[in-house]
């Protein structure tokens, strides 16, 4: 069993277990209004959902999948009737035609028309169809990748959090460092005072206690740099106020990872990850948005109809009225030319016909179908599959490039993770060696047999031994956990 310095143990082993228990996700749930803190400070797991629900990237990703999912519909309702009415209504002054009696008028000529009328295009190409699927496979990849960027979020704020709470331990360690240093200061003084020891090794000491207050000092802004960053990672309104929970959990570390070579784990990961599934989603909507842009060459047929009345205030009507205007002599008797022979003309008034009766009268409808072939269209359907073809090849090569990265990415992460196991290795046995060897060397400079700078020296490897293997420690736990996320086996998507 391993040995460390006086508190270092404690503090070792209620970290790991918490940490261990927030990365999988067991942790209790977090309300999401950002002004609520936890007296203890924020857990791993609050930071991770936080960052999720207030991000702007994600926020913009969001708006994005909803984009494309209004795209998906718009492609749908695309394949559907259309259906539009018209009105329109006019005035003109003026010598204008009557168009009911073709005869020119000098008046003010309201007219007002009515209409209905709706298309459906039969046969395209199929290019409706096609741009469905394209639009499915896009609602698709947008949803995948922002997926991917909430994992790149996740894990950012995993590496932040760990850094917090390493630059915690840091400071723990300079603190249990000047404290020691003080302990021996009080020991040497007693022994100076009873003459036992020359005055220059308090001296000494005391520039000693001196420098490890800077240690102390340069270990808390270190400390609380690394705690505003994770604060303004997160975008909280009030970094200040923002803390991390202090782990009060013992327990050890998770088991060790032992999946194979990194081309296993290659083979595994490379149908999970977001961001490889989005690069194939866009791959396939090229395919389909080049074979939208081929049938623009076939020809289309569409059927149309269409329904239309309208209205003329020159549209009159007479209203015969009951007494007479006057007689009109039409001619006379052939036997007696004194008598003559005359005609009744009754009076008559013209009124306007009724707006309604007329939009009846005039209502009119037809019906057809339209055949378009395409023959010459100054060449933009031929530039427009070129274009869909440079797109589809950039997807592919995207396509292409997502699995170079995701491969480099997974080997470097195997590489990390073996080599942060080996220095953690090397600095246990380090920090055991130097603990040894400190506690010797005290002893050894208390009874006079050492001189004071062979026991600083001995101090200073000690706290150097003990921050280098704190930080081969932390690192050892997030390349682990990195490896976990390739693996399928560690998700940010209900942390």
């Amino acid at each position: 069993m391993a040995t460390y310095t006086p508190g270092l143990r404690l503090w070792i082993r209620r970290i790991t277990l918490c940490l261990f228990i927030l990365l999988e996700g067991h942790a209790p749930g977090y309300a999401s209004d950002s002004t609520k803190y936890a007296p203890s400070g924020w857990t791993l797991e609050e930071c991770v959902r936080y960052a999720l629900e207030h991000n702007l990237s994600l926020q913009q990703g969001a708006l994005q999948v909803n984009g494309a999912k209004l795209d998906l519909q718009a492609a749908r309702l695309a394949m559907t009737p259309t259906l539009n009415a018209s009105a329109g209504l006019a005035f003109n002054s003026g010598r204008a035609i009557d168009p009911f009696t073709n005869t020119f008028i000098e008046r003010t000529v309201e007219s007002n028309q009515l209409g209905i009328n709706g298309s459906w295009l039969i046969y395209q190409g199929s290019q409706l169809q096609h741009q469905l699927k394209a639009a499915r496979l896009g609602q698709g990849a947008s949803v995948q990748e922002q997926e991917a960027l909430r994992n790149n979020i996740a894990l950012s704020i995993a590496n932040a959090y760990l850094q917090v709470l390493l630059s915690r331990e840091l400071t723990t360690v300079a603190q249990q460092q000047k404290a020691s240093t003080a302990n021996q200061l009080t020991r040497i003084r007693q022994l100076v005072n009873a003459g036992s020891l020359q005055v220059d090794n308090l001296y000494n000491l005391e520039a000693q206690l001196a420098s490890d207050e800077v240690t102390l000092t340069n270990a808390t802004n270190t400390a609380m740099n690394a705690r505003i960053g994770l604060a303004l990672l997160l975008q909280v309104p009030d970094p200040e106020r923002f803390e991390v929970a202090a782990p009060d959990t013992a327990g050890i570390r998770g088991a060790a990872w032992n999946a194979g070579t990194a081309n296993a784990l290659y083979r595994d990961a490379v149908g999970k990850q977001p961001q490889v599934i989005a690069a194939d989603l866009r791959l396939n909507q090229s395919l389909f948005n080049l074979k939208a842009t081929k049938a623009l060459r076939y020809p289309r047929v569409g059927a149309f109809v269409n329904l239309s009345t309208l209205f003329a205030s020159t549209s009159q009507q007479f209203v015969m009225l009951p007494e007479l205007d006057r007689l009109e002599p039409i001619g006379y008797l052939q036997n007696d030319p004194s008598q003559i022979v005359v005609q009744p003309i009754p009076k008559y008034r013209t009124s306007l016909v009724p707006r309604s009766e007329q939009f009846r009268n005039n209502l009119g409808s037809g019906m057809g179908i339209s055949l378009s072939v395409p023959l010459w269209n100054n060449g933009q359907v031929r530039v427009a599959e070129q274009r869909s073809r440079n797109a589809m090849e950039l997807a592919r090569l995207q396509s292409e490039q997502t699995r170079n990265t995701l491969y480099s990415d997974i080997t470097r992460a195997v590489t990390d993770y073996r080599a942060a196991v080996a220095r953690l290795s090397t600095n246990q046995i380090n920090l055991d060696a130097q603990k040894a060897n400190f506690t010797l060397a005290a002893k050894r400079y208390e009874e006079g047999l050492l001189p004071l700078a062979d026991y600083l020296n001995a101090k200073n490897r000690l706290q150097i031994a003990e921050s280098s293997w704190l930080q081969a420690y932390y690192e050892e736990i997030f390349r682990l956990k990195v490896l976990a996320f390739y693996e399928g086996n560690f998700s940010w998507k209900n942390p």
